[in-house]
């Protein structure tokens, strides 16, 4: 299993930041190959609650998502066992005055050469994702 590590400065408080990751609707804004993503699990975020995402690759692809750690304002963790491209990600939210450390940790197991093209997409491709995400939280365009 490969990881890939990243953080950035937002220079808006944790609970604007994890509101705005915690908007789904939103993360195809900030992350490529994203049409969709919804939660379809009954109630509020917790752990075990399922997100439905759709990616585009040619033909769309739908995929599972499920919520693994829920850290109101500190921590979301996420995985998706569906092959070719199998991950878990950890967000981490850390206070800093009235900014926050807004770390990710992904861990990727590719599989054949579908999972190998995606996972060089996401290497290359991770540290913009959070400066968008970044430029969307602090414009106010996600919450």
């Amino acid at each position: 299993m490969n990881t890939l590590k990243a953080n950035i400065i937002i220079n808006r408080p944790p609970p604007e930041v994890f509101a705005g990751l915690t908007n789904f609707s939103q993360w195809p804004h900030w992350q490529g190959g994203l049409i969709s993503v919804e939660q379809i699990s009954p109630g509020p975020l917790a752990v075990g609650s399922q997100l439905r995402q759709v990616r585009s690759s040619g033909d769309p692809k739908e995929s599972l998502i499920e919520v693994t750690r829920f850290v109101p304002d500190q921590m979301l963790g996420v995985k998706s066992p569906s092959p070719p491209l199998a991950w878990q990600g950890t967000f981490t939210l850390e206070p800093l005055d009235t900014h926050t450390r807004f770390g990710l940790e992904f861990k990727i197991e590719a599989s054949g050469l579908t999972g190998l093209i995606g996972y060089l997409i996401i290497r290359l491709t991770l540290e913009q994702e959070l400066k968008t995400f970044k430029t969307l939280i602090e414009n106010g365009e996600i919450n």
